[in-house]
C-alpha cells in the first residue's frame, strides 16, 4: 500500500504514476473492506493517514509528521527507490 503510494508520487512516467497512484488506492479501499479495519475509515481518507498508531493512541493525528530522514526505513526506500520501480 504504501510502497505503490511512494512509487506514484516519485515515478515520472505518468502512465506508470497513475498505475502506482491506483494501485494504492485499490489496496487503501480493500483494507477498508476488513472488519478490523472499519473503524478507520473516517480517518483513512488517503493512503498516507494508514498508520496503526490509533489503536494505541486514539485521539492522536493520523498522519506522518516526522523527517524523513530520521526514519531509517524512509530512507532506505528513498534511496532504493529505483529497484523497486524495476
Amino acid at each position: 500500500l504504501m510502497l505503490f503510494e511512494w512509487l506514484g508520487t516519485t515515478e515520472s512516467d505518468s502512465e506508470r504514476k497513475a498505475a502506482f497512484k491506483s494501485r494504492a488506492r485499490a489496496s487503501l479501499d480493500g483494507l477498508m473492506q476488513l472488519k478490523v479495519f472499519a473503524a478507520n475509515k473516517a480517518f483513512w481518507t488517503e493512503v498516507g493517514h494508514v498508520n496503526f498508531n490509533r489503536r494505541f493512541f486514539p485521539d492522536a493525528p493520523s498522519a506522518p509528521f516526522w523527517d524523513v530522514t530520521t526514519v531509517p526505513l524512509a530512507q532506505f526506500l528513498e534511496e532504493n527507490y529505483q529497484a523497486f520501480r524495476e
